[in-house]
């Protein structure tokens, strides 16, 4: 196990049965670099007056588990624009070796919509990315995600997110062009253009060409910052969409997130409830990340 700056309860990594579902110590040993990587983002966030959440399956196991989901493989946190702006400009200073915070800007070719807090001592290898080796710091990570204002008219949300899906998916394209190791395609037209698009990747490595269809993407996604017409909030950076009350975010309070206590919207039940439907119930569920390497003892580099 890597050095970590957080003490860990006796026995944490040990092998366990959580709610009727058996966690490994290879899964252990995950959440404990997790652990250690959110103990760290809340110390820089409360240094420089940084307000984020936990969302998503970290604010349901907070709530339901005091905790991590059994199944549960990663902890997601989500700060409005104007927080990951500050977030992004105290990172370089802030996070330092082992910490690493990957953006698509502080480490191209990783393109996220959003950004990673990695621990570069270790690696956390998805399926996807052996197959393509690339090259960016693929640590054990967190996950930061923006929250931006929307409409509150339906319509011009509707209108909003159809625009920001098609920029997203014009970015994804860019990166599979340009910022891949390969290109993989059935299609027999993509293979005939290999040379060329090869061609064209070693331009526009070569300038230092930035993905422009993500710097619009941004640009578009924070359009309603500050808007009076801006009544809710919304992640936009994933391919599933979802928007909340802005009112649901006016007050936090601190959960118990295994040994850590963690920000939660005062809101939560109703957040939960949005996004989950009957949240209460207990469901056995799988982890949601399809891993081919997870190793707290070397870094990512040992694999690439």
């Amino acid at each position: 196990m890597t050095d970590l700056r957080i003490t860990l309860p006796e026995g944490f990594l040990n092998e366990e049965v959580r709610s009727g579902y058996t966690v490994s110590e290879e899964i252990k040993g995950l959440w404990a670099v997790q652990l250690d990587l959110l103990n760290k983002l809340d110390e820089v966030c409360k240094e420089y007056d940084i307000e984020y959440f936990v969302m998503f399956g970290t604010l349901l196991g907070a709530v339901r588990h005091k905790g991590f989901i059994p199944w549960d493989d990663d902890i997601d946190v989500v700060c409005t624009r104007d927080n990951f702006e500050k977030l992004c400009k105290v990172a370089k200073e802030a996070f330092t070796e082992p910490y690493f915070f990957q953006t698509e800007y502080t480490d191209k070719g990783s393109h996220t919509f959003y950004a990673k807090l990695r621990n570069s001592n270790t690696a956390a290898i998805l399926k996807p990315e052996v197959e393509s080796q690339y090259k960016y710091n693929q640590g054990i990570f967190i996950d930061i995600f923006i929250i931006d204002e929307a409409p509150s008219d339906e319509t011009e949300l509707q209108n909003h997110l159809a625009v920001l899906k098609k920029e997203m998916y014009n970015s994804i394209r860019f990166a599979r062009l340009f910022d891949a190791h390969r290109v993989y395609s059935r299609h027999k037209v993509v293979e005939l253009m290999k040379p060329l698009i090869y061609v064209m990747r070693f331009f526009v490595k070569a300038l230092n060409i930035p993905n422009f269809p993500l710097k619009k993407f941004d640009r578009l996604a924070a359009k309603y910052r500050g808007r009076s017409d801006a009544g809710y909030y919304g992640h936009f950076g994933i391919a599933e969409k979802y928007v909340y009350p802005k009112e649901w975010f006016d007050e936090k309070v601190y959960l118990d997130f295994e040994m850590l206590k963690v920000p939660c919207p005062k809101e939560y039940e109703k957040i939960l409830e949005s996004r989950y439907g009957n949240w209460k119930e207990f469901v056995i569920g799988t982890q949601e990340h399809i891993m081919s390497v997870i190793d707290t003892d070397k870094s990512y580099r040992e694999y690439i």
